[in-house]
């Protein structure tokens, strides 16, 4: 039984199809979905923990500097800072593991650690932890600390687009902020991470 021309079309359809999504499909098996991820200025994003294979991915989004903020060793079968380190360094991204225990307390040393990454590293920066919260409450209070940074305005409502709570930190972002514009503390220069709403 000859089939109609109309049967012939869909079936190449189909197949043209397939060709086109098969390599896709193949690709998103071998090297992950790229990481869900929120802004918080427009050079700097959290997410989650990411995996080994989704380090190609991240360095095709254009990320440039990836910055890890969970402990090795916190879960079972997480990727090491090392494994995540040695991907990073394949896929020309720059990597720096800064650990934060689980819990509200960012160590200071972390804050400066942070902040000095933020002024020198080239943009644009992919922050991660176990869920992105670390990450936040971390970049709130470098941010705060750093001589071109936001306002504590400007923190306040870039870090509520990520869902995580900054209450605790407002009275110390205030006064970072305050001690930075008075040229007071231990604050770096360099390139600001977007306060659109400063001039």
């Amino acid at each position: 039984m000859k089939l109609k021309n109309q049967h012939l079309f869909l079936i190449s359809m189909l197949m043209g199809t397939a060709i086109v999504v098969a390599p896709l499909v193949y690709y998103r098996l071998v090297h992950g979905r790229a990481p869900k991820t929120t802004t918080l200025t427009p050079d700097v994003e959290v997410t989650a923990q990411i995996a080994q294979r989704q380090l190609r991915t991240i360095q095709q989004a254009g990320y440039k500097t990836l910055i890890d903020f969970r402990p090795d060793s916190e879960v079972d079968g997480q990727a090491s800072s090392k494994v995540i380190e040695r991907e990073a360094q394949k896929n020309a991204l720059s990597f720096f593991y800064v650990p934060i225990p689980h819990g509200d307390a960012v160590p200071e040393d972390a804050v400066r650690k942070l902040s000095e990454i933020l002024s020198s590293s080239p943009p644009p920066f992919l922050l991660y932890c176990r869920s992105g919260r670390r990450a936040t409450r971390a970049w709130s209070l470098a941010e705060a600390s750093r001589r071109s940074g936001r306002s504590a305005e400007g923190i306040y409502q870039a870090a509520s687009g990520t869902g995580y709570s900054i209450e605790d930190l407002k009275v110390s972002i205030k006064s970072r902020v305050s001690r930075r514009d008075a040229g007071l503390g231990n604050t770096k220069g360099g390139r600001s991470s977007g306060d659109t709403a400063k001039k």
